[in-house]
């Protein structure tokens, strides 16, 4: 008797113990993919094809939890907060179709400078950072990947 009610208390405390615990998606910050340091691996316009940079290229978007740093060629060009949110308007700010299904979210960038806040499209995948911005008929459009610098951090 001893040993079936010893395994019903320690089985009753897994079920607790399992039960209890916090999922862990309840808890992701949207900005949490963004969190890390991404180095500038390609750029593209409607103007201008695409073009590839080196690994240690000096250029470099650091997102921390509410604030960003956009480094180029080793200095701080900008840097501010930022926001992210679900946005299915890719299509409609950049001139272009097939995108809404890719790029479900978009970052407003705020800094002291013209032009501030600044808004582009984003999605995560590969350790990879896309971003695109403009509209190709009008003022061009402009894409950007990133490479996250330390991929195994985030594991």
């Amino acid at each position: 008797m001893k040993k079936t009610y010893s395994f019903l208390v320690i089985a009753l405390l897994l079920t607790a113990m399992v039960a209890c615990k916090k999922d862990k998606d309840e808890d992701n910050n949207p900005n949490d993919e963004l969190v890390s340091t991404w180095e500038l691996e390609s750029t593209a316009t409607s103007w201008v094809p695409q073009t590839f940079y080196e690994p240690g290229n000096g250029n470099l978007l650091i997102f921390k939890v509410d604030s960003y740093t956009s480094i180029y060629k080793n200095q701080i060009v900008q840097q501010g907060s930022y926001t992210s949110a679900p946005d299915n308007t890719v299509e409609d700010n950049t001139c272009m179709t097939n995108l809404k299904d890719i790029y479900t979210r978009s970052i407003t960038f705020v800094y002291d400078s013209p032009g501030s806040p600044y808004k582009r499209f984003y999605y995560v995948a590969d350790n990879k950072l896309y971003l695109i911005s403009g509209c190709n008929a009008n003022d061009a459009h402009a894409e950007s990947v990133y490479r996250r610098v330390n991929p195994s951090d985030m594991n």
